[in-house]
């Protein structure tokens, strides 16, 4: 069951909750998990992100409408490989940054899973930051599309390469940060993902809880729904969809669905962004630029 073990919400003991440290006005802007003050960026006006932001404008970006039809087909055995899938983070913290929600891992020194294959050419990506997209209505939310239909949600599951020291640095490299998306649709009888149910904790901007019980599960394995991705995905070479828009992203995105409860799906609609309700926080679907994707299934 997809995410069913990711946080355990009868065993999850709350370590901290406050306030994030930045006691300043301006936004932490999200730039490959590194969070700096910066200057406010919106939604509503993605266009203006190439005037401050110039590789926002470059010919790799993402989100991209996917048409798996279009895709080139890659063997069976370019799966992905999910390591060390038991492992336990040392700690979790559960942010709202302004622009959306995400949960930061921190694993033990040298006791972490890994995320690897053929298809990934042999690197080994360490997973770090779970972060969401949505709408305020359920026809809409997700980044990609599919065949040009979107979904209420989507979650981005960012790794890195092991061979970097960390995200900072990878983010810097072509082969540096894969990023295995999730999309979602609204149906009640959708799984109850318990971890959800902190995100009422973090509703008020800038806030965080630090989550830290080395007793509770954290099955990456399932988290990863890794049935889904050696069964259908679509692979293809892009960027990150905030602002700097770093274009050394592998993004992955499983053809499988999921569903999420309509009452979990108001959990992200109550979270309070800059101004007011955080929704919509998502960036339209940019050119392709003749960039190829594959598809295994």
């Amino acid at each position: 069951m997809l995410i069913c073990l990711f946080i355990l919400a009868t065993c999850f003991q709350i370590h901290q909750f406050q306030q994030l440290e930045d006691n300043s006005q301006s936004p932490l802007v999200h730039i490959g998990l590194d969070y700096v003050a910066d200057s406010e960026f919106k939604y509503d006006d993605t266009e203006k992100w190439k005037e401050k932001y110039p590789i926002c404008g470059g010919k790799s970006q993402s989100p991209i409408n996917i048409d798996p039809s279009k895709c080139e087909r890659v063997s069976k055995k370019a799966t992905l490989k999910v390591t060390n899938e038991d492992y336990r983070p040392e700690s979790v913290e559960l942010i709202n940054d302004h622009y959306t929600v995400k949960y930061l891992i921190s694993w033990q020194k040298n006791h972490f899973p890994t995320i690897s294959g053929d298809i990934l050419r042999h690197n080994r990506y360490i997973p770090r930051d779970i972060h969401f997209h949505w709408g305020h209505e359920d026809s809409q939310g997700s980044e990609h599309s599919i065949n040009t239909r979107k979904y209420s949600m989507e979650m981005h599951i960012v790794s890195y390469n092991a061979k970097y020291k960390s995200v900072a640095d990878a983010k810097f490299h072509r082969d540096g940060i894969l990023v295995i998306a999730q999309l979602f649709h609204v149906n009640n009888s959708a799984p109850n993902y318990f971890f959800l149910d902190y995100l009422p904790r973090v509703k008020q901007s800038r806030r965080k809880i630090v989550i830290k019980d080395k007793l509770c599960a954290f099955n990456l394995g399932e988290f990863l729904n890794v049935d889904a991705l050696s069964a259908s995905f679509v692979t293809y070479n892009g960027s990150f969809t905030t602002p700097p828009c770093y274009e050394d992203v592998t993004w992955v995105l499983p053809l499988k669905i999921n569903a999420i409860p309509h009452n979990k799906m108001r959990f992200f609609r109550d979270i309070q962004g800059l101004e007011g309700h955080l929704v919509d926080n998502y960036r339209p679907i940019q050119p392709t630029n003749g960039r190829k994707c594959y598809a295994l299934g």
